[in-house]
């Protein structure tokens, strides 16, 4: 058996016993979810958002950690990511420049704005960079819930 990040089981023991905790635990946090409003605000880091987690859910983590996220809109679960540094993570979706950081306001400019083709030139089109920018604030109009 294969052994990766120092986890020594097979998929038959994560799928029957580790997994549906964790989707358990998922649902319940999907239920009480964090606003992504609160991040938008100017002087809002990587440890403002570790800090805004810990006291939404009850933790109390010193250092970023590893995890699940999901981005929700009205309901609907939108974006699945996993981190091994969520707060670090979430910040770059929320403040990136870039198609690397804010990937999933590329992907929403993506289709909102029909293209296809290559991410570099995609972002030098100022066309493009538009819908990229309110895909952003759309987004900071939703909800993550977080498995960890």
């Amino acid at each position: 058996m294969k052994t990766i990040d120092n986890v020594n089981k097979t998929f038959e023991q994560l799928s029957i016993e580790t997994m549906p905790k964790y989707f358990t635990l998922l649902l319940k946090r999907m239920k009480n979810p964090i606003e992504m409003l609160y991040f938008i605000e100017s002087g809002v880091g990587e440890q403002t958002i570790l800090n805004k987690i810990n006291q939404h859910y009850g933790f109390s983590m010193d250092e970023d950690f590893s995890g699940c996220y999901v981005f929700s809109e009205k309901g609907k679960h939108q974006y699945v990511g996993i981190s091994k540094s969520v707060a670090k993570r979430l910040y770059q979706h929320i403040k990136g420049k870039t198609h690397n950081q804010a990937t999933l306001a590329y992907n929403i400019a993506k289709i909102t704005s029909g293209r296809v083709g290559e991410r570099e030139k995609n972002m030098k089109d100022p066309d493009f960079k538009c819908h990229f920018r309110e895909a952003k604030k759309r987004f900071l109009l939703g909800q993550f819930p977080l498995l960890i």
